[in-house]
């Protein structure tokens, strides 16, 4: 959720009970909820870790620093551990690629609603895209109503943007990862439109 999370207070009751539900890692341990998890599934634990950038961002704890923290908690679980990393700046999503290199199953990007065309594995086996784009209507300027957010832009007048509806896709990367080493074996960004796969 990065950023988004703390939108709709009502959703602070499920950040604390809803164990699929994460809010960023490097907020603060009093905030509710909790920054990374580890769900069994097929017999197996796989570890998921949420991040927010700082770059162009709100003030927040290093996310690289909690990066590690979550690492060393959740490798006594499991070696497969994804990494979605919220962040603005691309650079910042890519250093912690490299950073997390070899240590997770995967490093994906959210936050731009852009999709990359930068998937590929790492030298040490971690899986990378800087953003896995947006699932939701491509008609639109990332997701909102075209004509509201022109007019805002435009006049510099702020206004409420409208969830847009036409051409909607799903976007996103599927990574096969060897369960004995937690590395990746192979990454594929994905996008399906209305009209079947792209």
């Amino acid at each position: 959720m990065g950023d988004h999370v703390w939108k709709r207070k009502e959703i602070f009751d499920s950040l604390q009970t809803e164990q699929r539900l994460l809010r960023p890692a490097n907020y603060s341990p009093l905030a509710h909820g909790r920054g990374y998890v580890a769900i069994k599934t097929k017999g197996y634990f796989i570890g998921i870790i949420n991040l927010l950038g700082r770059i162009f961002m709100k003030p927040i704890d290093c996310p690289f620093r909690a990066a590690d923290t979550a690492i060393e908690e959740l490798s006594k679980l499991t070696n497969i551990i994804i990494v979605d990393m919220h962040a603005e700046a691309t650079s910042e999503k890519i250093a912690m690629g490299w950073y997390l290199d070899g240590r997770v199953s995967a490093v994906v990007g959210t936050h731009t609603h852009v999709q990359t065309s930068d998937e590929k594995i790492l030298p040490k086996g971690t899986g990378y895209i800087t953003d896995l784009g947006m699932t939701g209507p491509h008609e639109s300027i990332l997701g909102r109503n075209i004509d509201r957010v022109l007019k805002s832009v435009v006049t510099q007048v702020p206004a409420r943007y409208d969830i847009a509806e036409k051409d909607v896709h799903i976007e996103g990367a599927i990574i096969t990862v060897n369960k004995e080493t937690g590395k990746a074996e192979n990454i594929k960004r994905v996008r399906i439109t209305e009209d079947g796969y792209c």
